[in-house]
């Protein structure tokens, strides 16, 4: 009876091992039937191998999409060229995503106010783009999110307000770009962040007056540094910023800013 018991325990296990993987070439949703019927069409699966491209004005939810746990390529949600997922108001749907192993990309989502939906997402093992949204106000959803294996992207974002949300963001271990954010205030929740391992770009962000909040960068990591173009900013000596030029390093650009950081 044991032995039988043993057998049957290996078998559902071997049984659920395999149904949990699916579609190593990837998958693009377009319609918001795809994402209705996903789990009727894939049964089992909660591991996506391949990379997932969310687009198209038919889409409004994704709550079809809460069974995947993870997801091994990227994730794209809207598309850089385009008119992206007008009608997504939510990423209620994605709230059991664990990990990402490719680049996370937010791309002209008229729509979302925030990233919320995204709470147990722990792992962006690629690039995190975030551009074109027009209504999005904060990054409340990334909340879990401590290191981004490489580049950080944020740009074109007419409403966002701050970075919250990014608030247990230690390690980007690539460039950190913040460029053409209309309304962007300040940097107050990246007080966690203390590795930037390329870039450090800051450009074209007319309200930003401060660069509180990124005091704790250490800069022997960072490879180039630029403030350019912020009309408003006039408060730039934060303390990376000190280290960095006191180091010695020619790789930096600091102009066109306010009175005060405008050289």
């Amino acid at each position: 009876m044991k032995k039988f018991i043993l057998f049957l325990v290996i078998i559902l296990f071997i049984k659920d091992l395999f149904a949990q993987t699916c579609l190593p070439d990837g998958i693009v949703f377009t319609k918001q039937e795809q994402i209705d019927n996903f789990q009727n069409n894939y049964p089992g699966c909660s591991k996506i191998e391949g990379k997932v491209r969310i687009v198209g004005d038919d889409i409004f939810s994704l709550s079809g999409l809460n069974v995947l746990t993870s997801i091994d390529g990227y994730l794209t949600i809207g598309e850089y060229s385009g008119t992206g997922n007008p009608n997504l108001k939510s990423l209620i749907g994605l709230e059991n995503l664990t990990s990402v192993g490719g680049d996370l990309s937010f791309y002209n989502n008229d729509s979302l106010l925030n990233l919320t939906g995204l709470d147990n997402l722990k792992i962006i093992d690629g690039s995190l783009w975030i551009h074109f949204n027009s209504s999005m106000v904060n990054l409340n959803g990334l909340n879990n999110i401590k290191l981004i294996g490489q580049h950080v992207s944020i740009a074109d974002n007419d409403a966002l307000i701050n970075l919250s949300g990014l608030d247990s963001l230690e390690s980007i271990a690539g460039d950190f770009l913040v460029q053409d954010n209309q309304v962007l205030h300040d940097f107050n929740s990246l007080t966690n962040l203390n590795h930037v391992g390329g870039w450090v770009h800051i450009e074209k962000n007319p309200s930003l007056e401060n660069l509180k909040g990124l005091d704790n960068i250490e800069e022997q990591n960072i490879e180039y540094l630029k403030i350019s173009s912020n009309i408003n900013l006039s408060v730039c000596d934060v303390q990376f910023v000190c280290d960095y030029l006191f180091s010695g390093s020619i790789h930096y650009q600091i102009n066109n800013n306010n009175t005060g950081c405008n050289n």
